[in-house]
């Protein structure tokens, strides 16, 4: 539970797409959005070039957009705002020192 007010955060989620046809999906990998958003996010663009991820804004906590981007690290990327990247690079450092990577 977190009690930070929630903001509009940005991500890139990974969509992989056919190559001759960059506007299709090979597959639709947004269950783990459905599974904490519901229908709560918005697709607002692919991207125009490869890899053709889909960007998407979703309002949440941005205290717990730092550890689910951790959770789902290989499928998110958080594209604004700075403060909620700057978090999960803090973060990720603090785990690098801590395992020694």
């Amino acid at each position: 539970m977190s009690y930070d007010k929630p903001d509009w955060i940005t991500l890139k989620i990974k969509s992989p797409k056919q190559e001759d046809n960059p506007t299709r999906r090979i597959r639709a990998d947004y269950t783990f959005l459905h599974d904490w958003f519901g229908d709560k996010f918005k697709v607002v663009e692919t991207e125009k070039t490869a890899p053709y991820d889909d960007i998407i804004k979703v309002e949440c906590s941005p205290f717990v957009m730092t550890h689910w981007t951790l959770q789902y690290s290989d499928r998110v990327k958080v594209v604004a705002p700075e403060e909620v990247r700057n978090s999960v690079k803090e973060k990720i450092r603090n785990l690098n020192v801590k395992y020694g990577l």
